[in-house]
């Protein structure tokens, strides 16, 4: 069954899903909350109003302005630490999970997995793993959580913009508080939207074909 709450294309999603982070972004809901907002509004999440404003809340802090802290290295390099990403992109993260995440907690993922005889504790005891198929057979067990929708949110937003990274972004226009930098957010904000939504809809459509390439950090560790 479509998580749509009402029929309409793919195309016809999208622009209302950008129609609704513009008017939410100009309302002042954030940048997190203006994308969960547009994807609330279309999709069917089992939250209810009051839940939602609490979700919204919960990750108002996952945003660079407010959880990220740069310093230069000793290379001359600036290195972001904590939450450097664009909070867009986190509130395109939330806002999947609002209609895709794990609904039961403690997650099965983990209290079966590691039992004695569960898939997790398994693939480490066998003699005959490497450390490429515990590193494909955790991604193949997280799938069902979403892991593919996640990994293409990001994909794409890094495709799209070049970065994830806050600073990055904000860096042509100077500093922050700027109208043009403003500007820009405001047009990522409804870009974004229009991703998420169109996402969502493929992932009803097609969850297995969400795959998770070597760019996924238990797979990038690996590299030589």
């Amino acid at each position: 069954m479509s998580k749509l709450k009402s029929v309409q294309s793919v195309e016809d999603t999208i622009l209302e899903a950008q129609s609704l982070a513009r008017k939410y972004n100009r309302e002042g809901w954030g940048s997190r909350a203006t994308i969960m907002h547009a994807i609330y509004d279309l999709f069917e999440t089992g939250i209810s109003e009051d839940a939602f404003v609490l979700i919204c809340s919960i990750v108002d802090g996952f945003h660079a302005s407010s959880s990220a802290l740069y310093e230069d290295n000793d290379d001359g390099c600036q290195r972001g630490h904590g939450i450097t990403v664009c909070g867009a992109l986190s509130g395109a993260l939330a806002a999947f999970a609002m209609v895709f995440g794990q609904k039961e907690y403690p997650f099965p993922f983990w209290t079966e997995g590691m039992k004695p005889n569960g898939w997790i504790t398994r693939v480490m005891n066998d003699p005959n793993s490497t450390p490429k198929t515990m590193a494909e057979s955790f991604i193949d067990h997280a799938r069902p959580l979403g892991y593919g929708g996640y990994f293409h949110i990001v994909s794409r937003f890094k495709e799209h913009f070049g970065t994830t990274d806050c600073l990055d972004l904000v860096k042509p226009f100077g500093h922050y508080v700027t109208h043009q930098c403003f500007k820009n957010c405001h047009k990522i904000i409804i870009w974004t939207a229009g991703m998420a939504a169109k996402i969502i809809l493929e992932y009803d459509n097609a969850p297995d074909s969400f795959n998770i390439d070597n760019r996924n950090p238990h797979l990038f560790i690996l590299k030589d």
